[in-house]
């Protein structure tokens, strides 16, 4: 939408903003949803207890439903052959995040892992 000069002024003056003969941009996105800090927590909760189960870190276990749910390459690494997540979690908006918690849930349903309470 465009605001000829007249209207700018008057929104300016309305909104205490200084007045300046520029060509201003408004950019309108959607806004992406966070995930909550209980369901991030119940996450790691069910993480932790998968690793216990099977003798992993939180953080190697983390990367093992991270490959499951984005996919992984393999790559060397000192030595070894290990999976890299082609995808990370600190961004993935709650949506994308319910399909992370359901893989964990899902294989601790699996194993029959049980997990604590999370308050």
């Amino acid at each position: 939408m465009k605001l000829g000069t007249a209207k700018s002024k008057a929104l300016c003056a309305a909104e205490g903003w200084e007045w300046q003969d520029k060509w201003l941009g408004l950019e309108l996105k959607p806004i992406k949803r966070k995930r909550s800090v209980e369901a991030n927590a119940r996450y790691w909760v069910i993480v932790t207890a998968l690793g216990d189960e099977v003798g992993m870190s939180k953080a190697e276990m983390h990367n093992e439903v991270l490959s499951e749910f984005h996919g992984y390459e393999l790559v060397e690494f000192r030595g070894s052959i290990v999976k890299k997540p082609k995808g990370r979690s600190h961004n993935l908006p709650s949506e994308t995040f319910t399909g992370l918690m359901f893989i964990a849930e899902k294989w601790a349903a699996d194993m029959q892992v049980r997990w604590g309470h999370v308050e």
